[in-house]
């Protein structure tokens, strides 16, 4: 038995579940307007059968801080994602104040769309859509996406538009909602990314560690050898360097055959 969700545009997320899991991802593509876009801060992810999850962005620092005014507001957003089935998904996005606007939807049972990447852009209902050709400028699942596709379009959200990000913080937690719907298939969520109209002092939060590389040679010792005690500084090769060893540490672990045999921990 089949739960049928319907998109929407509103202050809360409303939890979808129907049976599909995708291959999903987003990103943002160039061209929308002055600024470096702000990725999302834990992705890429599989999306099992079934899957229902959410994707975050951390902003902070903007000087034009509030949605609806002075010009401020969302003014495109963007998704990379690939799925065996998009009629299985409905993806929402949140503000930090709790508006919401679905991008993709609806769920339903629209044909199998294996091998299928969509790396698309969605733009607010004022500005011009350039979808890929024979699709409609306003998202729909069903259409005829079909496999082995390659989609790279800028859309209208399936409900609602960008515009009804207008009012609350710019900065705060921004959430990407995805629900899978239906049964059987999968898929993996690769990245999401959003462009403000005012992009002012925006600094998107994200993680600085480069673990480096161990170029050590290997070592074969019993349990207990001193040998053990090992000193295994990363190299990095620029322009990589060190994250700040205030913020970030190593943990080293030795192990054996079945299981771990001790844990080594060193910086912050």
């Amino acid at each position: 038995m089949f739960n049928l969700y319907t998109p929407f545009c509103t202050s809360r997320i409303q939890p979808l579940r129907k049976g599909a899991a995708v291959i999903f991802a987003v990103l943002l593509s160039v061209g929308l307007r002055a600024q470096t876009p702000c990725e999302c801060t834990n992705c890429p992810q599989f999306m099992p059968d079934g899957f229902s999850g959410q994707f975050f962005i951390q902003i902070q620092n903007a000087s034009n801080p509030t949605l609806g005014q002075n010009g401020q507001g969302v003014c495109g957003a963007g998704l990379h994602f690939v799925h065996e089935y998009i009629g299985d998904l409905q993806i929402t996005l949140t503000s930090p104040a709790g508006q919401s606007v679905t991008l993709i939807g609806p769920i339903g049972f629209f044909g199998e769309t294996d091998f299928t990447e969509w790396n698309v852009t969605f733009v607010p209902c004022n500005d011009a859509a350039n979808p890929d050709p024979g699709f409609s400028d306003t998202w729909n699942n069903n259409q005829g996406w079909g496999l082995f596709g390659n989609y790279t379009g800028s859309y209208y959200p399936a409900s609602c538009c960008l515009e009804n990000f207008n009012s609350g913080p710019v900065n705060g937690q921004w959430t990407l909602t995805v629900i899978d719907g239906q049964a059987i298939d999968v898929g993996n969520f690769f990245n999401y990314e959003i462009i403000f109209c005012d992009p002012s002092d925006i600094d998107c939060f994200s993680c600085a560690a480069n673990a480096g590389n161990l170029l050590q040679p290997n070592v074969a010792a019993c349990e207990g050898s001193p040998s053990l005690d090992l000193n295994l500084p990363p190299t990095y090769t620029p322009p990589a360097t060190a994250p700040p060893n205030t913020e970030y540490g190593y943990t080293y672990v030795i192990a054996g055959t079945g299981r771990s045999h001790r844990s080594l921990r060193s910086g912050g």
